[in-house]
């Protein structure tokens, strides 16, 4: 939910900031994650409870990480061949992507939540699944957006007779703009969007490099919680409730 939260945060402003894309064309855009995730969450349903949820996890992550990596092409310079960056439509399938991976891992990761836990406290499991995706959204936003804004600060370099408050995000340098003269005010415009795109460009590698991270870490903890559960499964049950009949099938959903 951190990378989920933060790449929509930075795909949405920057298309309607630096190309001036509508909102509605940026956010059927964005949308294309929710394209994803829906079909992916239908089929992992299925096995989610035959695969190990280690392989459901760490691939979706690392899926996802292989799809928020092509939204760099958005940027200028990332990709001279799609037209400076200004074709939004090229990212359309690596939002897709990003979905599908993190679609999956959502629906592993709640049946791994809810159904890991003792009937009586599903409940409690539920709320804690909740809150770590609210958790997780609001961090991407906080963490991810501050990162956008501090590299906008530092490297957005203003024309002369620019008031210094267009230094403090995109937004003030696009209402200032309109009180320059025309050569000032493209300058400070290029310059803005600039700024903006190295901004995007850090917090794009950031929400990557987290995923990544997270599923390969997710494979190697699930694969050791799994590998040490295992031989429970062949300690026979000692009676209702015994030992036994509960961990004969805990480890199916880890």
């Amino acid at each position: 939910m951190f990378a989920t939260a933060g790449v929509e945060l930075i795909l949405a402003q920057r298309l309607q900031l630096v190309p001036d894309l509508s909102p509605l064309h940026a956010g059927l855009v964005v949308a294309g994650s929710a394209i994803g995730a829906i079909p992916a969450g239908v089929v992992v349903g299925g096995p989610v409870y035959r695969v190990p949820t280690r392989h459901l996890i760490g691939g979706g992550l690392l899926v996802g990480a292989v799809g928020v990596a092509p939204t760099l092409l958005l940027t200028p310079g990332a990709g001279p061949l799609l037209g400076a960056g200004r074709a939004a439509g090229w990212v359309v399938p690596a939002v897709i992507l990003t979905g599908l991976g993190l679609g999956a891992v959502m629906t592993a990761a709640s049946a791994a939540i809810t159904g890991g836990a003792p009937p009586h406290r599903a409940g409690m499991a539920s709320s804690v699944e909740e809150v770590s995706f609210e958790l997780g959204s609001l961090t991407g936003v906080a963490v991810l957006g501050s990162v956008l804004t501090a590299v906008y600060t530092a490297t957005v370099d203003l024309p002369a007779g620019a008031p210094g408050t267009a230094s403090d995000s995109i937004d003030e340098a696009r209402a200032v703009a309109g009180e320059l003269p025309p050569g000032g005010s493209r300058s400070l415009l290029e310059s803005a969007a600039s700024a903006f795109d190295n901004g995007c460009t850090l917090t794009l590698v950031v929400s990557a490099a987290v995923l990544a991270a997270g599923g390969i870490t997710a494979r190697r903890l699930l694969g050791h919680r799994t590998a040490t559960a295992a031989p429970a499964e062949e300690t026979p049950g000692d009676g209702p409730g015994g030992t036994g009949a509960v961990t004969g099938t805990s480890p199916s959903p880890r």
